[in-house]
């Protein structure tokens, strides 16, 4: 619950990419505690060559006013971590991913020109 804590002072704070950065300490520590590091560094290298749409992504949501995925995702993953639960986990990342999928493509979609 650390984590998720110092996260909403990040978000508090202002700072995108430092919310990424915790947002991947994170997951980093949920996927290397799964016991798979060429799966953990595969979706590291993965993260690198996505950042600048996480960027595009998590300033929509700080945009919204309304919108609490930066963190509602991070603690419904850990409980389920907690409760050894792999199927939340999974529900867990797929709508996290199809969440911020559709935030991004709204984001871009946005800024093309009419």
């Amino acid at each position: 619950m650390q984590a998720i804590l110092v996260g909403n002072q990040v978000l508090v704070d202002g700072g995108n990419p430092a919310l990424l950065d915790h947002d991947e300490a994170l997951l980093s520590i949920l996927y290397n505690a799964a016991g798979n590091p060429v799966l953990a560094q595969m979706i590291r290298a993965l993260w690198q060559k996505c950042r600048a749409y996480k960027i595009v992504g998590a300033q929509g949501s700080l945009d919204a006013s309304d919108d609490d995925s930066l963190w509602r995702y991070q603690q419904d993953l850990i409980t389920a971590a907690r409760n050894n639960n792999s199927p939340a986990a999974a529900a867990v990342n797929e709508a996290s991913l199809l969440d911020d999928s559709e935030r991004i493509k709204a984001r871009l979609a946005d800024q093309l020109p009419s």
